[in-house]
């Protein structure tokens, strides 16, 4: 999901949009640790790259550095939202933008699943669950369920559409797609 900025000169993917809910979420401020364990993006570094190369220099957020540990190791930067940044995480929040390809879409699920894992994890380190948390996270993994359902089926349906409309041409192209990886 590549969201154009009507005021600004950018586009910012799906991790950029949740990244600054994340932060708008956390009371406005949060370190890249908190909103990798918030938005689930927790691989590699795409949410600092996106932090520094993105929503800083379109002034969305500022960062400071919080110095150093103890052994030397540098603690992970503080991004704190901007006026802007604030009412920008605030439409996609309310709008809760729903990916329009397949793969993004797809992406968007397992950083939900990601995130209620976590979540998950970290009622079970602050002594368990509740039964007001239990039937939430219950109520979020039953509608992904169900989006992953009907994200399936609508794949199918396409899957079958280009095949009719290809004489199997699609099922052609996946396999030397698949051949070409193996290979």
């Amino acid at each position: 999901m590549e969201v154009a900025v009507s005021d600004l000169d950018i586009e910012l993917d799906w991790i950029s949009c949740e990244i600054l809910i994340a932060i708008n979420k956390n009371g406005q401020t949060a370190t890249t640790s908190e909103i990798k364990r918030l938005t689930g993006v927790e691989e590699g570094t795409k949410v600092p790259y996106r932090m520094k190369s993105v929503l800083a220099p379109a002034d969305l957020i500022e960062l400071t550095r919080r110095g150093v540990d103890e052994s030397g190791q540098n603690l992970p930067l503080k991004a704190t939202l901007t006026d802007h940044g604030a009412a920008l995480a605030q439409k996609f929040e309310e709008a809760d933008d729903v990916a329009d390809t397949r793969d993004v879409y797809t992406d968007k699920l397992n950083v939900r699943l990601t995130r209620i894992e976590s979540q998950l994890d970290q009622l079970d380190t602050d002594g368990g669950p509740t039964d007001d948390s239990l039937s939430d996270i219950q109520n979020q993994i039953d509608e992904l369920d169900e989006k992953i359902e009907s994200l399936y089926q609508n794949m199918v349906r396409f899957r079958d559409y280009l095949n009719e409309r290809d004489d199997g041409g699609y099922s052609e192209y996946v396999e030397q797609l698949e051949n070409s990886a193996e290979g």
